[in-house]
């Protein structure tokens, strides 16, 4: 199992159970893959260094998880799918 850690920036304008369903959505691909996730943070509202999809403010989300690479990809592709994602980053940790 190798260590990773994900940040995205998610819409600001969507609701609550929005964030909450694409949370759960992507903690769900690395567990079903047989990853597992260690910690998810909820860095806020921040304002955006440059507008990103017409939005100059976004909420971070950042996800330490296990997994093997092929987890990866697939938490990779899911984050470039998502319209709620504005962008996403994933880097390994070992």
């Amino acid at each position: 199992m190798i260590k990773y850690e994900a940040t995205y920036i998610v819409d600001p304008n969507l609701a609550e159970d929005t964030h909450n369903g694409l949370l759960e959505r992507m903690s769900g691909t690395i567990t079903e893959l047989g990853g597992n996730v260690i910690d998810v943070k909820n860095m806020g509202r921040r304002r955006l260094t440059h507008e990103v999809k017409g939005k100059i403010e976004g909420i971070y989300i950042c996800m330490r998880f296990d997994s093997s690479p092929q987890a990866e990809a697939e938490l990779n592709r899911q984050l470039r799918l998502a319209d709620e994602v504005l962008r996403g980053l994933i880097i390994r940790l070992n």
